[in-house]
């Protein structure tokens, strides 16, 4: 009987302990949905929610301040608007010279303030047409729409019962017909376009006289700058009579004479550049191989010079044949060389037209 009720007691306690377990599983659940459902920093919902409002409600930058600026800005920039005056319609001329005209101040013939109220409307007259009279000098180029570039319309619109220009005079000009040895426009326009009857102005641009009973010439406006930035546009030549020169390949330069390399040589002759040709390395010089191409070190140097006698900075040797280019002028006047003692092979200086 003891021994059943040991028995009992023991399932009893048994049962009491596993409650007990569950119980502490429910509590700890428990603890953390309640723990997940608070802040993490204290109060830190309220602080932000004060923070914000406190900035909407400041007197210097909330919203009502911004609303102020606003309609003050608004306000200044109507009141700007409407300070604008009305446009001023400027006064008719008459259709025939009114009294007084020969001796009355501008002014007062016209009835209107022209900043020379104290000369006569004649003077006035005279400089007006001085004034166009000097901008149509018979070079002075206008460009027309009704052709295309580089085509503009020369002549004198002081001539009075002159006819006006006709149009259909110009020829359709090709610049893919323009070489490198073409070294004016005139040199392309007379080689490529041999049966037009070509006027030469003064400044070497070349135009066709207008048929009509005029002054008027339909003129090719490349002048000297404007030709050469368009052959290097072209690809045919360096930009402009300031740049210095670009290699514009075999066909497009003049070779000069070649010339022996020594320890010292100066060849003076007008030149673009010069083609270097090593036929003999000393020996023991280094070199960096490029492929197949050696560039040795410390064999020499060149330097191209001005008509004035000034030197660019040199330029070193390095590769079996090698192409060097003026850098600092259109044209150099001159090269000076120095070779260590060993290296032979040839400098042949070349132009470009």
């Amino acid at each position: 009987m003891l021994l059943l009720l040991e028995q009992a007691v023991n399932l009893v306690l048994r049962v009491l302990g596993i409650v007990t377990g569950i119980q502490s599983v429910v509590n700890a659940i428990s603890g953390n949905t309640e723990k997940a459902a608070q802040e993490t920093t204290p109060f830190k919902i309220q602080t932000d929610a004060f923070n914000a409002e406190q900035t909407v409600d400041n007197v210097f930058y909330g919203n009502a301040a911004i609303k102020a600026a606003i309609d003050a800005n608004q306000t200044a920039v109507l009141a700007a608007i409407a300070a604008i005056p009305p446009p001023i319609t400027p006064p008719p001329f008459p259709t025939t010279f009114p009294p007084g005209w020969g001796a009355g101040t501008a002014s007062s013939v016209w009835g209107s303030q022209l900043g020379v109220g104290m000369l006569p409307a004649s003077q006035y007259l005279l400089w007006t047409a001085w004034n166009a009279r000097f901008r149509s000098e018979i070079e002075e180029p206008i460009f027309s729409p009704q052709v295309d570039y580089p085509w503009v319309l020369l002549g004198d619109y002081t001539v009075d019962g002159q006819q006006d220009p006709a149009l259909g005079t110009t020829v359709t000009l090709d610049f893919s017909t323009i070489l490198a040895s073409d070294a004016t426009s005139a040199d392309w326009l007379f080689r490529v376009y041999p049966t037009t009857p070509w006027t030469t102005f003064t400044n070497g641009i070349l135009g066709v006289a207008d048929p009509g009973a005029n002054t008027f010439f339909w003129g090719v406006w490349l002048p000297q700058d404007l030709w050469l930035e368009l052959k290097a546009s072209l690809g045919l030549g360096p930009g402009s009579a300031h740049d210095p020169p670009l290699w514009p390949g075999l066909a497009g330069v003049t070779l000069g004479t070649p010339v022996a390399i020594a320890t010292g040589v100066t060849i003076t002759s007008p030149m673009a550049g010069v083609l270097i040709l090593l036929s003999s390395v000393p020996l023991g010089r280094g070199s960096y191989l490029f492929d197949d191409k050696h560039s040795y070190l410390n064999l020499g140097a060149l330097t191209f010079f001005s008509d004035n006698g000034d030197e660019e900075h040199p330029q070193n040797f390095g590769f079996e044949t090698e192409l060097y280019l003026v850098k600092t002028m259109a044209v150099a006047a001159g090269v000076k060389v120095r070779a260590v003692p060993g290296l032979a092979g040839t400098i042949t200086p070349f132009t470009i037209p």
